[in-house]
C-alpha cells in the first residue's frame, strides 16, 4: 500500500465565480463609467434615489482597490436608502457590503448580510433578486465547506434564473452547482451541469465566462485523476484571461497541480512560482496557503523533508480567515506523509486523524479517500492491526463506489453530446423536408431550377459524408476515455493488492518475530524446569506434560499461520517452489492427491504476478478443500512468450456455476486478482463431476 499526497485546490475558484457574478448582473458593470465621472455625479447629486445608485456603482468598482472608501460608500446608501424607504436601494447596499464582507474574508458577516437581502427579495417577490441572494450563498457556503447546503442555495437560484430567462445567469449557476457535485464526489452529475453550462456561453459568445468552463472542467479531470485531459482544458481556459487578474493565479495553481500529477515536476514549480510572483505583483496583502502546501510537496518527493515541512507550516500559519476548512485538511495529510517518512508515526497519526475529522466534516469524499488509505497504513506500521484494517475497509467501501461515478461521469458526457447530435440531426431532417417541398413545387419552373437543386443535395450529401467521419472520430475518442478509465481502475486494483500482501508480511514478520520468540522463551523455561521434574509430584506432574503439550502446538499454530500470511518461500524462490511447498503440505494430511505439472518455466516471472498467481491458486484450494469434498487435484502451469496459462481442477462434488455467479467472496477475490493482472476466467462445473478454472495472463501487456 503506497501514500497518496492530498494536492489542494486553490480558494481563487471561488471568488472567481463571485466576481463574474456581480460583472454579468449588474447594469452598471455592463457600461462601466470611469470612476472619476461618477465622483462627479456624486456631488452634483441631491440625497435621492439617484445619489443610492451612484454610492452603490462607487462601492462595487472600489472594493478590490480601495476597499474602506467602498464600504463608507455602500454603508452610506444603505443608510440614505432606509431614510428614503428606498428598498430597491437598500437591498444593493446589503450585496455590495456582504461583496466587500467576502472580498476580506469575513464570512459569516457576508452570511448575515446575503440571508438578509434574501428575505428582503422574497418579500418583494422580485425572482431575479432572489435568484441572485441565493447564488451568494451557494459561494458563502462553499467558502466554508459545507457543499451540501451550497448545492442546494445553487439548485434554488438556477430554477430562478431559468424562470427570468436569464441565460449568463443560468451559466454561473450551472458552473456553481457543478463546482458543488465535483467536491462531494458526484463526478458524474458535475460533469452534466458544467457542459450545460459551456454550452450556454458558446451560445452567449462569452469569451470569460468559456475560460471558465474550461476551468471547471479541467479540475473535474484533475479530480477523475486524467490529467492529459486536464491540462488540455486548462491551457484552453487562458486564452481568455487577462494577466495581473485573479483568473491567471487560478490558472497558474492549477496547472501546477496537473503538472506535479502527471509527473512534471519542474513545469509543476513554474507555475507555483508565477504563481506567487503574480500574486505579489497583484499586491495581495496575504499569502496563499494552497502555494505553499504545493511547493512543500514538491520538496517532499525531492526527500527535502525539512523544507517541505517549512512550506506545509507557512501554509497552516496563514489566518485562518484566509483560508479554508479543506486547505487545512489536505496540509495536515501531507505533513503526516512526511512524519512517515522520518519514521515519526506518533506524529504522522496525530496529523492524519487531524486531516480525517475535518475530510468527515465537509463531507470531502475525494479528501477522505487519500486520508484513509495513509491512516490504514500508519497504523499497519505501528502494529495496531485492528485500526489499520478498520481504515483499510473504509478505503475500500469509499474507493468502489467513486469509482462507479467516475464511470457514470463518461457516460454522462457522452450520453449528452449524442443527444446534442441526435437534436441537430432532426433540426436538419426538417430543412430537408422543406427543401424537399419546395423543390416540388418550384419543379414547374423548368430544369434550370431543378438542377440548381440536385446540386446542393450534392454538396448536403458531402457535408454529410463528413458529418460521418467526424461521428467516426469522435467514437475513436470515446473508445480511448474507456481505455484510460480501464487502466485507472486496473492500477487502483494493483495499489489494493499491495497493500493485502504489505499487511500480510507484516503480520506473519510480527507473529514470528513477537509472539513466536515469546513462547519459544517460555518453552525454554518449561524445559529447565522438566529436569527438575522429578522433584515434583506424580499428579502434578501430568498436569505440567498436558500445559507442554498446549505450548507445542501454538507454537507450531504460530509458525503456520505466519507461513501461510508470509510469502517468503515464494519471495525467496519463486513460484514452482511456493506451489511444489504447497503440494507438499497438501499431501502431509493423507486426505487428498495433488497432481502439479509445470511446463515453460526458463525464468521467474515479475514479483507481483507471481505473489498473484499464488494468492489466486491458495484461494481455488482453499475452496476445494472447503466445499468440494474431491480426493484428486490437478495443477497445471503453462508459459510462453506471450501469456501464462493456469489450470486447476478437481473430482469433487461440483456445483452450478449460474447460480453461484457472484457469490462468495473467494471467487470475488480470484475475479478482482484475474482482472488486475488484465486476464481472462473461464469456471467450468456441473454437480457430480467435479469443477475446472482456467485462467489466462497476458505477459506482454503485465
Amino acid at each position: 500500500m503506497t501514500l497518496k499526497l492530498v494536492i489542494a485546490k486553490t480558494d481563487y475558484k471561488k471568488m472567481k465565480i463571485l466576481l463574474l457574478f456581480f460583472y454579468c448582473f449588474t447594469t452598471f458593470a455592463q457600461q462601466n463609467p470611469i470612476i472619476d465621472n461618477l465622483y462627479i455625479s456624486l456631488k452634483k447629486q441631491p440625497k435621492d434615489t439617484n445619489r443610492v445608485n451612484t454610492l452603490n456603482d462607487l462601492a462595487f468598482e472600489l472594493y478590490e482597490t480601495k476597499t474602506e472608501e467602498a464600504l463608507q460608500f455602500a454603508t452610506e446608501a444603505k443608510n440614505l436608502s432606509d431614510s428614503l424607504s428606498f428598498t430597491r436601494g437598500y437591498i444593493t447596499s446589503l450585496t455590495r457590503i456582504g461583496t466587500i464582507a467576502l472580498h476580506e474574508k469575513k464570512i459569516t458577516e457576508a452570511e448575515k448580510l446575503y440571508l438578509k437581502a434574501l428575505e428582503m427579495e422574497t418579500k418583494e417577490n422580485f425572482s431575479f433578486g432572489i435568484g441572485r441572494a441565493q447564488n451568494q450563498l451557494n459561494l458563502i457556503y462553499q467558502n466554508k465547506g459545507n457543499y451540501t447546503l451550497a448545492l442546494e442555495y445553487g439548485l434554488a437560484s438556477l430554477q430562478k434564473f431559468e424562470l427570468t430567462d436569464r441565460k449568463g445567469a443560468s451559466a454561473i449557476a450551472l458552473t456553481n452547482i457543478g463546482h458543488c457535485y465535483k467536491e462531494l464526489g458526484e463526478f458524474d452529475k458535475a460533469m452534466e451541469y458544467i457542459l450545460k453550462g459551456l454550452d450556454i456561453r458558446k451560445e452567449l459568445g462569452d469569451v470569460n465566462g468559456l475560460s471558465d468552463s474550461y476551468m471547471d472542467l479541467g479540475l473535474l479531470y484533475i479530480s477523475m485523476k486524467n490529467y492529459p485531459k486536464a491540462i488540455n482544458y486548462l491551457l484552453q481556459a487562458e486564452k481568455g484571461f487577462r494577466e495581473n487578474t485573479v483568473d491567471l493565479l487560478n490558472l497558474y495553481n492549477n496547472l501546477g497541480v496537473a503538472y506535479f500529477e502527471s509527473g512534471n515536476h519542474s513545469l509543476a514549480l513554474e507555475y507555483y512560482t508565477k504563481t506567487l510572483a503574480l500574486s505579489k505583483k497583484s499586491g495581495l496583502d496575504y499569502e496563499d496557503p494552497d502555494v505553499n502546501n504545493n511547493i512543500g510537496i514538491i520538496h517532499f518527493k525531492k526527500k527535502e523533508l525539512n523544507l517541505a515541512k517549512k512550506h506545509y507550516f507557512s501554509s497552516l500559519s496563514v489566518p485562518k480567515k484566509y483560508s479554508t476548512l479543506e486547505n487545512r485538511a489536505e496540509t495536515y495529510n501531507n505533513l503526516g506523509n512526511t512524519y512517515i517518512e522520518e519514521r515519526k508515526l506518533d506524529s504522522a497519526l496525530l496529523y492524519y486523524n487531524k486531516a480525517s475529522d475535518i475530510a468527515k466534516n465537509i463531507n470531502d469524499k475525494l479528501l477522505l479517500l487519500e486520508v484513509l488509505n495513509n491512516l490504514s497504513v500508519g497504523y499497519a506500521k505501528l502494529g495496531v492491526y485492528d485500526k489499520a484494517f478498520k481504515n483499510s475497509n473504509q478505503y475500500a467501501k469509499l474507493r468502489d463506489s467513486l469509482q462507479n461515478t467516475f464511470i457514470n461521469a463518461i457516460h454522462i458526457k457522452d450520453n449528452y453530446e449524442e443527444n446534442k447530435k441526435i437534436i441537430e440531426l432532426l433540426g436538419k431532417d426538417k430543412l430537408i423536408v422543406q427543401s424537399e417541398n419546395t423543390r416540388k413545387n418550384n419543379l414547374i419552373y423548368g430544369l434550370l431550377i431543378g438542377s440548381s437543386l440536385l446540386v446542393l443535395l450534392f454538396f448536403a450529401l458531402i457535408r454529410g459524408n463528413k458529418q460521418k467521419q467526424k461521428a467516426q472520430q469522435e467514437q475513436i475518442e470515446r473508445q480511448k476515455i474507456e481505455k484510460q478509465l480501464k487502466n485507472q481502475a486496473i492500477k487502483s486494483m494493483h495499489k489494493m493488492i499491495e497493500g493485502q500482501e504489505d499487511v500480510r508480511q507484516r503480520i506473519a514478520k510480527d507473529l514470528h518475530d513477537s509472539i513466536g520468540s515469546t513462547l519459544s522463551m517460555l518453552k525454554l523455561h518449561f524445559e529447565i524446569v522438566e529436569e527438575k521434574m522429578e522433584e515434583l509430584k506424580t499428579t502434578s506432574y501430568k498436569e505440567y506434560n498436558k500445559a507442554t503439550q498446549l505450548l507445542d502446538k501454538a507454537c507450531e499454530d504460530v509458525r503456520k499461520i505466519s507461513r501461510k500470511m508470509d510469502s517468503g518461500v515464494l519471495g525467496s524462490f519463486g513460484l514452482l517452489a511456493a506451489l511444489k511447498d504447497l503440494k507438499q503440505t497438501l499431501e502431509s494430511s493423507n486426505r487428498l492427491s495433488v497432481e502439479l505439472s509445470i511446463d515453460g518455466f526458463d525464468e521467474r516471472l515479475n514479483s507481483t504476478i507471481e505473489i498473484t498467481i499464488y494468492r489466486i491458486i491458495q484461494e481455488l484450494v482453499s475452496n476445494i478443500l472447503k466445499y468440494a469434498k474431491a480426493e484428486i487435484i490437478t495443477i497445471q502451469l503453462i508459459q510462453s512468450k506471450k501469456q501464462l496459462q493456469v489450470a486447476v481442477e478437481d473430482d469433487g462434488v461440483g456445483f452450478n456455476v449460474e447460480e453461484n455467479q457472484g457469490k462468495g467472496l473467494g471467487i470475488k477475490n480470484i475475479q478482482t486478482r484475474v482482472a488486475s493482472l488484465g486476464g481472462t476466467l473461464v469456471i467450468d462445473s456441473t454437480p457430480g463431476k467435479g469443477a475446472y478454472i482456467h485462467i489466462v495472463i497476458p505477459l506482454n501487456e503485465t
